[in-house]
């Protein structure tokens, strides 16, 4: 058995450490050893469970210490992660945790004390232990998932205490949170092709004071089915057919916009997947789109909420957003040394703002 300890905060940067040991057929069994970890985001546990899937279609089995925090370990049954979890490994709980940690499996769950601070992040941590943040699991490719998914994560996402946190702290529509964002990626998960399982992750940040801009709403969704950019070759590049995204490096706003010849076909169909169609009658119109298609969900991310939107499958990986030369509608931007997991991660990232109650 392999056992590997995981520091005090597990985040992305964590995760990459951790995948080269859950590829690796040589390691079987894997422990992964939470005992230490005190922070934990949703969006590292999401690549946690695609590798762990990853694992069990290969038959390899990943077990769990569970950290000895309390606080910690309610903050991940409150996310919802040992269902996420039992699905990814086709395992029950107790089979995939530690001896020691089977008790707590069962202990009651105790209700945290809230947080110091003004009343929107009592607002949060409220709505934190009802569920609207942390992670959800689905299956997919049954029947009536598709009906029975939406309506349970709209409902979700528009109870009245979130719309009022939302209208205090988003740029856009509170109930587009809802009715477009959460719906249309939804509607795009259930027609994945070949995918069994999906896991919904969200997390929200909020500034200390009105002069800070690092406040946050994340939204992600992976699933395990065929990658987003399959639908057969392209017969005329997306970018010159849609020149209203350009597609520039990662870092400073100034960077050159990169020529066709520079772009991987894997991020021009990335973006290919994100472009509505022409409304003009003009430009090529000839090309095999690819199977799934979420321009509505770029143009509210971007243009209705000032955020970004990011694409990832096959180790690719491009963020979307406005173009801050004002040269385009969007820009895109290939993510540096992005995490490669089988199937597609979808993130939203909207900036959320200090409020008052």
């Amino acid at each position: 058995m392999r056992e590997q300890r995981v520091p005090e905060r597990f985040g992305v940067t964590q995760v990459r450490q951790l995948l080269p040991i859950l590829r690796s057929h040589r390691y079987d069994p894997v422990l992964l050893d939470f005992s230490d970890c005190r922070d934990v985001a949703p969006l590292a546990l999401i690549h946690l469970i695609a590798a762990v899937r990853a694992r069990s279609l290969l038959g390899l089995i990943t077990t769990f210490r569970l950290p000895s925090s309390p606080g910690t370990r309610w903050r991940l049954q409150e996310w919802g992660f040992a269902a996420a979890l039992e699905r990814a490994a086709n395992a029950p709980m107790r089979l995939l945790v530690a001896m020691e940690d089977i008790p707590y499996l069962d202990a009651p769950r105790s209700s945290p004390r809230l947080p110091p601070g003004g009343a929107a992040r009592q607002v949060l941590q409220f709505l934190e232990t009802e569920g609207l943040f942390g992670l959800v699991s689905y299956p997919l490719g049954m029947p009536d998932v598709a009906r029975d998914m939406a309506n349970a994560e709209i409902t979700r996402w528009s109870s009245p205490l979130a719309l009022a946190l939302f209208e205090r702290s988003l740029k856009g529509d509170p109930q587009d949170v809802a009715r477009v964002l959460v719906q249309e990626l939804v509607i795009n998960l259930s027609h994945r092709q070949d995918a069994r399982m999906t896991v919904i992750a969200s997390e929200m940040h909020l500034p200390e004071n009105r002069a800070d801009v690092d406040g946050q709403l994340v939204i992600a969704a992976w699933d395990d089915g065929e990658p987003i950019t399959a639908g057969g070759e392209m017969e005329t590049d997306p970018l010159d057919a849609f020149p209203s995204v350009v597609l520039r490096p990662m870092g400073p706003a100034t960077s050159r916009t990169l020529q066709l010849p520079e772009i991987p076909a894997a991020v021009r169909q990335l973006i290919a997947a994100v472009r509505p169609r022409r409304q003009d009658g003009g430009g090529a119109e000839s090309y095999r789109r690819p199977r799934s298609e979420l321009p509505l969900l770029l143009d509210h991310v971007v243009n209705k909420f000032a955020g970004t939107l990011m694409l990832s499958c096959a180790g690719t990986a491009v963020r979307l957003r406005s173009d801050p030369s004002g040269e385009a509608s969007f820009m895109a931007q290939i993510v540096p040394e992005a995490l490669e997991n089988a199937g597609n991660l979808i993130v939203m990232e909207l900036p959320a703002y200090a409020s008052s109650w």
